[in-house]
């Protein structure tokens, strides 16, 4: 007879599969297969576990799509960005099993695609509006020394009967971008002898006392304004990416008592030129 029939305790026969002897109430192992535990994914080993085959290298694919984006933003900015969003998704879907590590790098450069992309747009729009120069319309500026043509851009002060100018461009003299200015003066004594040794100083010190301090002379050099004796001086101020430039033209002639001419420019953004006004400068 089957041992696994027969009850431990008091030897009797007992039915199969009974969990108590009849005779004596033993309690009886009953024998057959085991239930296994269900296991969820996590229990599963990570090299066990089944990933689609495509999502295995997104998080390598995203890694160079931010690399290349931030590359690309240098030149076209809005690829920066494209590239950088779509790596970003495709390194936050991929499984973190499959590369860890590979997937925080891809993250990480894929926002600075981003990030990089647009500090470039900005300072693409910044510096186009700085260089903007393109308009349709003009004005044509009248005085007793010389006449001007101007762009339509330029606000204009211009006393009436008087050879002093200011124009800029901007709402207001306070925020322009582009500030001219002109003087007059008569000098005594002030000939093309000793016109570079007497301007070339005075100059100097007029923009160093004038400006506040953070400026530095770029150039200065004598030149020739419409065809007249001219010094220049231009001064840059990196921190606030602000240039200053003072030009001094000797108009032998003279005009109204006048034979010193004194052009300043400045701008923000771009160099200032105080000859910028020569080509559409002309004396009367």
């Amino acid at each position: 007879m089957d041992q696994n029939n027969i009850c431990p305790n008091c030897h009797q026969p007992v039915e199969p599969g009974a969990k108590f002897c009849g005779n004596c109430d033993q309690p009886l192992v009953v024998v057959g297969t085991p239930k296994v535990k269900q296991t969820d994914n996590q229990s599963i080993p990570e090299y066990a576990r089944y990933f689609p085959k495509t999502r295995q290298h997104w998080a390598s694919i995203a890694l160079v799509l931010g690399l290349v984006g931030i590359m690309g933003s240098f030149i076209i900015p809005i690829f920066g960005i494209i590239f950088g969003i779509v790596g970003f998704f495709l390194a936050i879907l991929t499984p973190k099993e499959i590369a860890k590590k590979l997937k925080i790098g891809a993250i990480i450069l894929t926002i600075l695609s981003v990030i990089v992309a647009i500090v470039n747009v900005s300072l693409n729009l910044k510096n186009g509006s700085h260089n903007s120069a393109s308009y349709s319309s003009s004005i044509y500026l009248v005085t007793p020394c010389y006449n001007l043509n101007l762009s339509s851009k330029f606000t204009i002060t211009n006393p009436k009967n008087s050879c002093n100018v200011k124009f800029y461009v901007g709402s207001n003299i306070n925020n322009a971008l582009d500030i001219y200015q002109i003087e007059t003066q008569n000098v005594a004594n002030l000939n093309s002898a000793n016109f570079d040794l007497n301007l070339k100083s005075a100059i100097e010190n007029d923009l160093t006392s004038h400006l506040s301090t953070g400026f530095s002379i770029v150039s200065s050099e004598q030149t020739t304004f419409d065809g007249q004796l001219a010094y220049m001086v231009e001064t840059y101020n990196r921190a606030k990416n602000l240039s200053v430039s003072e030009e001094a033209v000797l108009y032998q002639k003279g005009i109204q008592g006048n034979n010193l001419f004194i052009i300043t420019h400045s701008a923000v953004g771009k160099m200032a030129l105080g000859n910028a006004l020569a080509k559409s400068w002309s004396w009367n």
